[in-house]
């Protein structure tokens, strides 16, 4: 059994097809995405329509209610409060995100559960696939996660394995029997640079494909090489807000 796994798509269609594109060629039995489709990329809605004609099995991640709350709700004191960290400049980016979403869009996102479990074979073994942690989709499960807090919030899984997004940070994780993965992010992978600040790369995209066979569980994280200047030119033609800097510094606001 092979699962490819998509996470933290974030509106990034480029990205998002270039992974389809190498997923295609690695005989892959199963697709799943982690949730984050739409919010804080240039092509919301085309991410949206995209993920659907897949047809795979999709959790619904923070940004994806955070989405909903935008377009229905606008930018409230509460919601802007949630920005704090990043800036002004985001926040702009992730309201326009929201109302170009269609109505269509939006159901859908609604509709999406918060876990799914897939079988990995016909005797019991199964992959639980959540955008935080099967508690909640705010939670980080993160290498620099203490290990007491990262059992904390696993909690009770009956599972072979546990698929994790939300931190954009691949992630190979062994907790007690439970084997914890993160395949990093499509639209919006991390890095840091020599100077610590925290940027996310135009130039790849990230994906993993889990592996179970024979009883054997392996882990395969993906990166897939972009044409970082017809990322950034799609940005620009989207009339996104702010596109210049969507793939510079979020260190500071």
């Amino acid at each position: 059994m092979r699962v490819a796994l998509l996470s933290d798509i974030h509106g990034n269609l480029l990205a998002l097809e270039a992974a389809l594109r190498e997923i295609a060629t690695q005989r892959v039995d199963q697709l799943a995405c982690l949730g984050d489709t739409t919010l804080a990329g240039p092509q919301p809605s085309a991410c949206a329509q995209r993920v659907r004609e897949l047809g795979c099995p999709t959790v619904q991640g923070n940004c994806d209610v955070l989405a909903l709350r935008l377009r229905a709700e606008g930018p409230t004191p509460e919601l802007m409060g949630a920005y704090t960290r990043f800036g002004a400049w985001v926040a702009e980016i992730d309201l326009w995100s929201a109302r170009a979403l269609t109505d269509e869009d939006a159901a859908w996102l609604a509709a999406l559960p918060l876990a799914i479990t897939l079988p990995l074979d016909d005797a019991g073994a199964t992959l639980l696939c959540v955008h935080g942690s099967p508690q909640s989709f705010n939670h980080r499960l993160a290498p620099d996660t203490p290990e007491e807090q990262l059992a904390e919030r696993v909690g009770s899984v009956r599972a072979t394995a546990l698929a994790s997004g939300h931190t954009h940070i691949p992630m190979l994780w062994r907790l007690g029997d439970l084997t914890i993965v993160n395949p990093g992010s499509i639209g919006l992978p991390m890095a840091t640079d020599d100077s610590g600040a925290v940027y996310n790369p135009a130039e790849y995209a990230e994906y993993g494909i889990l592996t179970w066979e024979a009883g054997a569980l392996g882990w395969e994280p993906r990166r897939v090489a972009l044409d970082a200047s017809a990322v950034r030119a799609a940005a620009l033609e989207s009339g996104m807000p702010h596109a210049d800097r969507w793939r510079g510094d979020w260190t500071v606001g």
